[in-house]
C-alpha cells in the first residue's frame, strides 16, 4: 500500500508501509525492454521495471531496482489492473497473446482472455512505446 508519492521535476518517489522506497525517472514514454510492474501505482503514473541482469536462479524475475521508469497516463490504475490480472505488461506481449488465440473455442480460458486483452489494447496504444 502506497503512503506517500512525491513528484520533482522528473523523479517520482513512492514509499510504501513497508517502508520501502522508490525511486522512478519521470518519462514521455516506455524505454525498449521494459514492462509494467505489477506493485501498487500511484495516482497518474504508470510504474515500469526492466529485469536484472543478474537472476539468482533459472526463471528469475528480478528487477533493476535502480533503473525504474514512471510515465504520466491517467489511466493507469486500469492498465495496471489489467497487467496483474492477465499477466501482459507491455503491448507487444498483449498483441501476441491476442494474435496467438484469436482462433480459440469461444468458451475457452485463453478465447475470454484474450477477448478481455483486446479491451484493454486502445489504453496500451496510448502510450509510447520505444
Amino acid at each position: 500500500m502506497i503512503i506517500k508519492t512525491f513528484a520533482c521535476n522528473d523523479m517520482l518517489t513512492v514509499e510504501y508501509d513497508s517502508r520501502i522506497t522508490h525511486n522512478f525517472k519521470i518519462m514521455d514514454y516506455v524505454p525498449n525492454g521494459y514492462t509494467i510492474w505489477n506493485v501498487d501505482m500511484p495516482d497518474g503514473f504508470l510504474l515500469l521495471c526492466k529485469l536484472s541482469a543478474y537472476q539468482p536462479f533459472k526463471g528469475g524475475q528480478n528487477i533493476d531496482a535502480e533503473s525504474l521508469v514512471a510515465i504520466k497516463f491517467s489511466k493507469a490504475q486500469i492498465l495496471a489492473r489489467a497487467s496483474m490480472l492477465y499477466g501482459i505488461g507491455s503491448l507487444s506481449q498483449a498483441e501476441r497473446y491476442i494474435k496467438r488465440y484469436r482462433d480459440s473455442k469461444k468458451n475457452s480460458y485463453a478465447y475470454k482472455k484474450s477477448q478481455k486483452i483486446q479491451k484493454a489494447l486502445p489504453l496500451f496504444n496510448q502510450i509510447k512505446w520505444a
